[in-house]
């Protein structure tokens, strides 16, 4: 039995790929043959299929041209499966061949060609275990694949390079104090908003009453606000941006930026603060184990002090150094609009 388990587990691991990748020959559209494959064997049982006793091989996906083998490694059911699609004249059909070990005498060599003609999926019975009712089956899903070879202007649009992707990104407001982490991507327009401090707007494209505040290098976005005695600074770590997320190095990128009042005073943060599930948040956060513990006990002296605050804990070693303000991304395409 262990023997009979342990090959199972094997034989869904190795799958043999000779080739599975199609030439692209030319500047032309391909269209070609694609079958998604699958082996697995399935017992029956008094009312039929018994979900719990499915047992997969091995699956993959072969194209024309290309060849796919998935190995059974049961014991009296060892056997290989190979299969090459291929097009004749217009029409596309399978090359099926099973190939039985010596001892597994239960399992009878096949070799034909199948038609893929009307597209229809297929499912064939290759062996049966009269024992424990167990069957062994081969699931073929025939599909037309295309592929554009016709070569074209790079269209910088095409990567939305003026998409934002931030991933665990820190925001830290006037180069101490931590105002939460974005987690999000795909908008051009994102914002940071500090209750009693600011909300900020910002984008790699200009849009209503934004300035060029900032800008993105290596990474990091870095918005300074000139006036008063001190310039108000927002830092924003581990930004890529477009749909793929890329990490842009090297040159500075302007960052557009509509710079506003919070419209929440520091009580309604410090309320917010208190209300917060922080076991759930910090639990998907990327921050470091440090950073947690000193939210956890910012949180913690908050509920503690309740109503007694004073400016004293808004200093770099108060209470108040660490505040989660409201984080995240809002639609606006390329030319975002005014905020709500």
């Amino acid at each position: 039995m262990l023997r009979k388990v342990v090959s199972s587990l094997l034989s869904s691991v190795f799958i043999t790929v000779l080739s599975a990748t199609v030439p692209a020959a030319g500047d032309e559209v391909l269209y070609f043959l694609n079958i998604d494959v699958s082996l697995f064997s399935v017992q029956e049982g008094p009312q039929g299929l018994v979900k719990e006793s499915h047992q997969i091989y091995g699956s993959g996906f072969a194209a024309t041209g290309s060849t796919l083998g998935l190995n059974c490694g049961d014991e009296g059911f060892q056997f290989e499966v190979d299969l090459r699609p291929i097009e004749e004249d217009g029409a596309f059909f399978v090359d099926l061949e099973v190939k039985p070990d010596a001892k597994s005498e239960q399992v009878k060599p096949r070799k034909e060609r199948l038609s893929m003609a009307d597209l229809k999926p297929v499912s064939l019975d290759l062996a049966r275990n009269e024992q424990d009712k167990r069957s062994y089956r081969l699931n073929l899903v025939p599909s037309i694949r295309r592929i554009d070879n016709t070569r074209r202007p790079l269209d910088g649009s095409e990567l939305k390079l003026d998409r934002w992707s931030f991933n665990g990104s820190k925001v830290i407001v006037d180069s101490w104090r931590l105002a939460g982490e974005i987690n999000a991507s795909g908008m051009s327009l994102a914002f940071v908003d500090v209750p009693g401090y600011a909300r900020v707007e910002f984008a790699l494209s200009p849009f209503p009453e934004a300035q060029p505040l900032g800008y993105l290098q290596d990474g990091t976005i870095r918005i300074t606000k000139e006036g008063g005695l001190n310039p108000q600074t927002v830092v924003i770590d581990n930004v890529k941006v477009g749909s793929p997320g890329l990490l842009i190095t090297g040159s500075r990128y302007q960052v557009w930026v509509r710079w506003s009042p919070s419209k929440k005073s520091v009580m309604d943060g410090v309320q917010e603060i208190a209300s917060l599930d922080y076991d759930k948040i910090l639990a998907e956060s990327k921050l470091d184990d440090t950073t947690k513990a000193q939210l956890r006990a910012q949180q913690q002296a908050i509920k503690e002090k309740a109503g007694q605050l004073n400016e004293a804990d808004f200093a770099p070693d108060g209470i108040l150094s660490l505040v989660f303000g409201s984080i995240g991304m809002q639609s606006g395409g390329k030319y975002p609009g005014t905020a709500k």
